[in-house]
């Protein structure tokens, strides 16, 4: 049978460990290795990943200081002998045939796309799959216009719910940044991207993704100068990818998209959250079309283009700022 490593980090979930660990361990397929990675968690998490190893040899355990997602899953990568690689969160669940049927389709191709279910405690919220019009394996070229379509979100950007080739992780030397303040998966997908020609898309939920566990969104006020510098730099990630693949030229209105959505979200931030007065928001705003090209691509945005278009517009006409101001009254 062919090994599969599934590397979960934890830190304080204690009330819903159990429930991802089972979903884990009642895989169809069974020739796993589940490596539980203890970021340094304060409750009685640690136990819990203790007694499910002493009961199962396919459970390893570490404990480590808590030093954040993306070190522990570095860590698991470092240690994972799997020929392929899953990623789970903590607070969520696989669905039983979730290995079984991924490592079918991952014969045509590199990577492998479950649609997920979000859901609360009281209920199911709906099935998301922006692929379910394609076929079952589709190309990269066709993988990249629909992403760029959609822009980021968890379907794209999340490591659980995908199904990944860790030779190409390991010839490649892909890993997690541990000094970014947001996108560290979407970064290391950015990264695997550029070394697939064909993806399979599942079209049958695989994954159940929690949306209401405590604590499980952090409400940080973030640096918006580093906010600004990593979401530029993320959309710098989304042109290299597009480069690679030949879909720079052809997709351009998207990537012009994904840098005004950027300005769109620090600057509301700013106004919504950091509580900017009107001055400082205005000297945000210049800094960031200082220091980078949006008012260039602002230019570039079609008059087709909804509320993009909108915005663009007002940062074309230096006013750009507005935007923190109209969320920050918003509340």
């Amino acid at each position: 049978m062919e090994k599969v490593s599934v590397i979960i980090p934890i830190y304080n979930v204690e009330k819903q460990l159990d429930e991802c660990i089972k979903s884990i361990i009642r895989q169809t397929h069974t020739d796993i290795e589940l490596l539980l990675i203890d970021d340094g968690s304060k409750d009685h998490s640690a136990e819990i990943c203790d007694h499910y190893a002493s009961e199962d040899a396919r459970i390893i355990v570490y404990h480590i200081p808590n030093a954040g997602v993306a070190n522990a899953r570095n860590l698991g990568l470092s240690v994972a002998t799997g020929e392929y690689i899953v990623f789970a969160d903590s607070d969520d669940i696989y669905m039983d045939e979730f290995i079984e049927k991924s490592l079918v389709a991952i014969k045509h191709a590199d990577y492998v796309s479950w649609a997920f279910e979000t859901f609360n405690s009281k209920k199911m919220l709906g099935k998301i799959d922006y692929l379910s019009d394609f076929d079952d394996t589709i190309s990269i070229e066709d993988y990249l216009q629909r992403m760029i379509q959609y822009q980021a979100g968890a379907y794209w950007g999340a490591n659980w719910g995908k199904f990944y080739k860790k030779s190409i992780i390991d010839n490649n030397n892909i890993r997690f940044e541990s000094n970014v303040l947001f996108a560290e998966d979407f970064r290391f997908n950015l990264e695997y991207l550029k070394y697939v020609k064909n993806i399979s898309v599942m079209h049958e939920k695989g994954y159940l993704y929690r949306v209401d566990t405590e604590g499980s969104l952090s409400k940080k006020r973030r640096n918006l100068k580093q906010y600004w510098n990593e979401y530029y730099e993320l959309y710098s990630r989304y042109i290299q990818l597009y480069s690679v693949h030949k879909m720079d030229d052809i997709c351009r209105e998207g990537l012009n998209s994904f840098l005004i959505g950027a300005y769109i979200s620090v600057i509301r931030e700013a106004g919504a959250s950091n509580k900017l007065s009107l001055i400082d928001l205005i000297k945000l705003s210049f800094m960031i079309e200082k220091k980078s090209n949006v008012k260039t691509v602002a230019k570039n945005i079609k008059e087709t283009n909804g509320k993009n278009a909108f915005f663009a517009k007002l940062i074309r006409l230096n006013i750009g700022w507005i935007i923190g101001l109209f969320y920050q009254f918003k509340g």
